[in-house]
């Protein structure tokens, strides 16, 4: 995505410092849409009002749910070896 297109996207001016644009693009990979990115960036990074817990929050909430996904998926891997593994089977007794 050019810097145009992500301000584009981010609906931010055309001026905007790439490493926001960066960070803002990374958050979207991870699985934050575009409302949760733009609350991420305005979280600021001052300790002293918490924000940056506010921000360790939400990247802690979201790994926990990308590591739901990842199980789920690990779940129908197995699932669909074991029917690999069943039909295989079947076919070599068959063949056999």
């Amino acid at each position: 995505m050019t810097e145009k297109e992500a301000c584009d996207f981010f609906s931010l001016p055309y001026d905007t410092d790439m490493e926001i644009l960066q960070l803002l693009t990374t958050l979207c990979d991870i699985g934050f849409d575009v409302e949760e990115a733009m609350q991420y960036l305005n979280c600021g990074e001052d300790t002293a009002d918490g924000e940056e817990g506010k921000r360790e929050l939400m990247l802690v909430k979201r790994r926990k749910a990308l590591l739901r996904e990842i199980h789920r998926m690990e779940n129908r891997l197995e699932q669909a070896d074991f029917l690999l593994f069943k039909i295989r089977g079947e076919k070599e007794r068959r063949e056999g």
